[in-house]
């Protein structure tokens, strides 16, 4: 089973990067590119040390990454300002992840098809496009690349208690807010899978759990909230933060509502997918909004009747959770939603639909 999983992954690779294998003739975009890299004096001088400090101190673009910088800065440094190196990286990075993924839920489950079907609906669906083939979004692509090494290493850290993988778990969590802070919710997640285990051999909800994790989780949580402060004073010094007074808290739920509707239904139907959905901002619509609400009813419901099944609980909350921090209660920008968004939520709907389909299996046909 073993060599069977090593050819299944690598198959896996080879059909993620067909889709993607034509993005070295792409250019730059004139949509943000410009600001992050070839505008931007301190990544086109390579890698220096004025750049190397600005990069931690800045908040340019409203953000705060300055590992994204960096990655910026070396690839110019290393084969200068090439719109096909950096979306070479990119195409890198993310078959790295792609690969990481199938590695974490292999961690999780006996089965070969399980781990590998859902790192390729990771690696192949249309939302990351975004993400893969924008240079900009260097930043959620490097985020997810470290975030996934840190549930590697608390996984391992979990069964063996090692202190270098303690280490290494909070280093790369540390490394994932530098690149951009997307996964602010992790350890809530790390919680969530320590309550809803995903071994094939755990199959009760471990509620007692739940005080005993938080307090693992504590320097994780530290982190976090040390970052969300440094990303909100980025975003308000940018001017990207829209007042309460302009647009209200039920126009902000009733967006959040419709949008993860939307991200729901894309999933399955990849349908309308652009690169900027704006919002309505107050000529929201109500009826959308109700037919978008019993949408998540219907998912609630849904999840609500594989309750017994951690790994369904488990995919749910990671989809719903890891979305929080960009689905519009503290609006940023102009935009209602976006594709780049999905990346790492996604992999909480795959593993959900993964886990359904294999507990429609007989027992022993579940190995493969």
């Amino acid at each position: 089973m073993r060599n069977l999983f090593r050819c299944g992954l690598v198959l896996l690779l080879l059909a993620t990067f067909l889709p993607y294998s034509s993005v070295y003739s792409f250019e730059f975009l004139n949509w943000d590119d410009l600001s992050y890299v070839t505008d931007r004096p301190e990544v086109r001088g390579g890698l220096t040390g004025y750049g190397i400090r600005w990069a931690f101190v800045t908040f340019q673009n409203a953000n705060l990454h300055p590992l994204t910088w960096l990655s910026y800065m070396t690839e110019v440094e290393l084969f200068g300002l090439r719109s096909s190196a950096m979306h070479l990286t990119n195409l890198g990075i993310h078959l790295a992840n792609t690969l990481l993924v199938a590695l974490l839920m292999r961690r999780w489950s006996s089965s070969t098809l399980l781990p590998l079907g859902v790192a390729l609906f990771f690696g192949i669906h249309p939302q990351h496009v975004e993400v893969v083939a924008w240079v900009s979004e260097r930043k959620e692509l490097l985020a997810v690349f470290f975030g996934l090494f840190a549930m590697l290493w608390w996984d391992s850290y979990r069964a063996t208690g090692r202190h270098r993988d303690w280490w290494l778990a909070h280093l790369s969590f540390l490394l994932s807010l530098l690149s951009k802070q997307m996964l602010v919710t992790l350890p809530m997640l790390l919680v969530v899978l320590e309550v809803c285990p995903l071994r094939d051999s755990e199959t009760e909800l471990r509620l007692e759990q739940i005080p005993k994790s938080l307090w693992r989780v504590r320097w994780f949580l530290l982190l976090s909230v040390a970052f969300t402060i440094g990303i909100f004073a980025a975003q308000r010094t940018g001017g990207a933060v829209l007042a309460v007074e302009h647009l209200p808290l039920m126009y902000r739920i009733a967006n959040a509502i419709q949008s993860l509707a939307y991200y729901l239904a894309q999933t399955f139907v990849p349908f309308n997918l652009i690169p900027f959905y704006r919002h309505p901002f107050l000529d929201i619509s109500i009826p959308e909004t109700f037919f978008c609400g019993a949408i998540l009813l219907a998912f609630a419901g849904f999840v609500w009747s594989r309750r017994k099944q951690p790994g369904v609980l488990a995919g749910a909350l990671w989809f719903l959770g890891t979305l929080v921090p960009v689905i519009g209660l503290v609006q940023l920008g102009s935009a209602a939603r976006a594709d780049r968004y999905m990346y790492f939520p996604h992999l909480g709907l795959f593993m959900m639909l993964g886990r359904m389909l294999m507990n429609c299996q007989p027992v022993a046909a579940r190995r493969f």
